[in-house]
């Protein structure tokens, strides 16, 4: 939601603690619909997921959840299949795997990529 909508829930005259349900319910739409940007940065996703989920009071489930939302949100569709079959998989080893995953796609990219130089060159 924008501006405008929260220009629309202002104008409602809610109380203190109804402004805040409201603001919990839609700071959890929010991470719930969180996916990595085209060009976004594995380390900038999780980022966003963490504080993100701050506002959301999830108590216990928050490592879960950010979790969760790691393993359906990435791009890397092949390496969210991979998560989603580790049955012991915590929220240290998400983070883990998708930085690890990105950091040797990069290195690939060096060795086979455009920043190869040219046999006989």
């Amino acid at each position: 939601m924008g501006d405008e909508a929260d220009d629309i829930i202002t104008s409602f005259g809610l109380s203190e603690q109804e402004m805040k349900s409201y603001e919990t319910v839609r700071d959890k739409a929010k991470f719930n619909v969180g996916i990595q940007d085209e060009n976004e940065p594995v380390e900038s996703f999780i980022t966003d997921l963490h504080c993100l989920a701050k506002y959301c009071e999830f108590g216990v489930l928050k490592d879960q959840l950010i979790r969760d939302r790691i393993v359906v949100g990435l791009r890397n569709k092949k390496l969210s299949e991979k998560l989603q079959l580790g049955p012991d998989l915590t929220l240290a080893k998400a983070m883990a795997q998708a930085r690890q995953s990105e950091e040797i796609k990069k290195q690939q990219n060096i060795i086979h990529g455009k920043n190869r130089p040219e046999v006989g060159a």
